[in-house]
């Protein structure tokens, strides 16, 4: 039998929970799960300089390997698998530093090529494959000198190396993405009401919001009203956004209320939940479970599904295989949760910070 298993890289939270000394860690490091392997790259270190490293975890050896560095430091970029092909995209090298490079890494050839450029440059966007195509979703960029959310989606034509550009109704970040029913479910974010002007930048005050709201997108990348989605149970940005099955899950977030605050005081939530929606039903469920490695809350880590053994066959795989490379490159929390649909679904989570061994 096959259990789902949701890998956990990264993040920022309140509360320490590291492992091991804070100068092993990262943070906005992103990941992504193609057949039985876990590809994590890029992060920011807790000593703020940043990561271009790539690795791959053989989760049936309990092995990290360590593949060519991409050609630039990344972080609170895009990471996406589409055709034995994975693409790092975008982000930031540094604070306030925006990048619109994008590279592609070819799983047979074990390299790094540089595919076309963003049209600006973008981080913190929601992004998902559907259909050979990438989607960019809102994020934050700089591209005319001053931060401002993106009201845009990018999406990227693999096979002819080209971006193109559609509206959104309303400027937003640090949204989630995952694509299912032949289009694109995008959830919770930072937003900018309409009724502000479209080149309008932040932090003035009032402008930027956590929101509820999620909505659907077509093949397109235009909204479709015509697929109903419920709002979520509270404002929430920056959470993990995964498709397992047939549901949604949404895990930890923030809501950090961008300069609007009307005490004047920059307060900040952190969650730890776990949210789970099945389209056609009515409403978002609260598990009672949390995640298991902060009890303050996490935001902004990468996050990923993929199948795997289930426990006695994953410990027969790693007994036999005596050529393990004991030289791990982060520490594991193996936690069952039990309350999220029938099928237990095992949670890897790679720490709450992508703890690295020396």
């Amino acid at each position: 039998g096959q259990l789902g298993s949701c890998h956990l890289v990264g993040g920022r939270h309140r509360g320490n929970s590291c492992l091991l000394r804070p100068s092993s860690c990262l943070y906005c490091a992103r990941c992504v799960a193609l057949g039985d392997k876990l590809y994590v790259t890029g992060g920011v270190h807790t000593d703020d300089t940043y990561s271009d490293t790539f690795h791959e975890y053989n989760p049936l050896r309990g092995r990290w390997t360590q593949l060519p560095s991409m050609s630039v430091a990344r972080a609170s970029h895009g990471f996406l698998a589409c055709n034995q092909k994975l693409f790092a995209i975008g982000g930031w090298r540094k604070y306030e530093e925006y990048l619109d490079t994008a590279e592609c890494f070819d799983l047979e050839t074990r390299s790094w090529s540089p595919i076309a450029r963003l049209p600006f440059a973008l981080s913190h966007f929601a992004s998902a494959v559907l259909k050979n195509k990438l989607y960019l979703i809102g994020g934050v960029t700089n591209s005319v000198g001053s931060w401002f959310a993106s009201r845009k989606v990018l999406i990227y034509e693999i096979g002819i190396d080209i971006w193109v550009q559609v509206f959104l109704e309303n400027e937003c970040y640090w949204s989630g993405a995952v694509a299912m029913s032949n289009g694109i479910y995008v959830i919770g974010g930072y937003y900018r009401s309409r009724s502000r002007h479209h080149s309008e930048r932040w932090p003035d005050s009032g402008n930027i919001h956590c929101t509820r709201k999620c909505f659907f997108l077509g093949r397109d990348g235009k909204v479709d009203k015509s697929v109903p989605v419920p709002k979520l149970p509270f404002e929430l940005a920056g959470a993990a956004v995964v498709r397992w099955k047939h549901r949604i899950y949404v895990l930890g977030g923030e809501n950090t209320y961008l300069y609007n605050n009307l005490e004047g005081e920059n307060y900040e939530e952190y969650y730890n939940t776990i949210l789970y929606w099945e389209p056609g039903t009515p409403k978002w469920i609260q598990s009672q479970e949390r995640l298991p490695f902060t009890s303050w809350g996490l935001s902004g880590f990468g996050c990923t599904a993929m199948k795997m053994p289930k426990k006695p066959i994953l410990d027969l795989f790693r007994k036999t295989s005596y050529d393990i490379d004991y030289s791990p490159i982060c520490s594991l929390q193996l936690v069952e949760i039990t309350q999220l649909q029938t099928s237990t679904i095992l949670f890897t989570a790679l720490s709450a910070y992508f703890s690295l061994w020396e």
